[in-house]
């Protein structure tokens, strides 16, 4: 082969290779594209009348929100993190108001540094007769719970994978699979009979629109934070996932219609009604 054909392969082959590169990233740069404008449209879409189903009038809010901290520093003089007592006065002022179920979505991971017995008294109220329901995190890494934490958790989902709201998930799509769980401290997990998984993914402009209703942890169904609550409440039809729920199998978590928000409460009003 002479000098100038060897030559002009070489070029030949710097050409093909600079389409090939050039096209990959026009391919991603379309693909980003498409995926943040359907995220822009949905959030339009969220605003026409009757895309949402009406909140349901048996849901509540209780926000631990910027005005309940303030509240926190003046009338206890407490900072955040609160300790735990703050939410075993809301377990009791909502098992005393009859309700049916309660979800905290915050992780209890560690103890209070300061106050064993705070925790204690809050452990205590968690296991009492109002269900809650605590948040757990479901991760791909490898397990950092201790064993005996892993299998109790694993055995509460095999106790709680029989109910109905379960069993009309599980088999509807193929929900994803973890290995590892952050779980509540070790003597608040003992306490606890309903976990919700709270774990979710952004979309490529940082805001979370959906996350999933059902995840798998060792072959066992994990509901997720709502739909745990919905099971724990024992209410018929209290969850209609088939509203809310996309054709893909993502549960939708971010709208904008003002009309169809729940109705919310201050933890603070009632920490101040207890």
């Amino acid at each position: 082969m002479s000098k100038l054909s060897s030559f002009n392969l070489r070029i030949f082959g710097a050409i093909v290779s600079l389409i090939v590169s050039t096209l990959a990233v026009l391919l991603l740069a379309r693909s980003t594209f498409i995926n943040e404008l359907e995220a822009r449209t949905w959030d339009w879409r969220m605003r026409l009348p009757n895309v949402l189903p009406d909140p349901d009038p048996r849901i509540s809010l209780v926000l631990l929100d910027q005005e309940s901290l303030e509240y926190g520093i003046k009338h206890f003089g407490v900072y955040w993190p609160w300790p735990r007592q703050m939410y075993e006065a809301v377990i009791n002022f909502l098992s005393q108001s009859e309700a049916r179920a309660v979800a905290f979505d915050i992780l209890f991971t560690e103890h209070t540094s300061e106050n064993l017995e705070d925790d204690k008294s809050f452990v205590d109220s968690v296991g009492g007769e109002l269900p809650v329901v605590l948040a757990s995190s479901l991760n791909k890494g490898d397990n950092l719970e201790s064993t005996d934490d892993f299998d109790q958790f694993i055995s509460a989902q095999k106790f709680r994978s029989a109910d109905s709201l379960t069993r009309s998930l599980i088999d509807v799509f193929p929900w994803p699979e973890y290995s590892s769980v952050t779980l509540p401290f070790k003597e608040l997990l003992a306490k606890t009979k309903y976990f919700g998984n709270v774990s979710a993914n952004p979309d490529t402009d940082g805001v979370f629109r959906y996350t999933i209703p059902v995840a798998y942890l060792k072959d066992q169904p994990v509901l997720s934070l709502p739909f745990a609550l919905g099971s724990a409440s024992q209410i018929k039809n209290i969850i209609k996932w088939k509203e809310v729920v996309t054709s893909t199998g993502n549960l939708v978590i971010k709208y904008t219609d003002p009309s169809k928000k729940y109705k919310t409460f201050h933890i603070s009003d009632l920490i101040q009604s207890y």
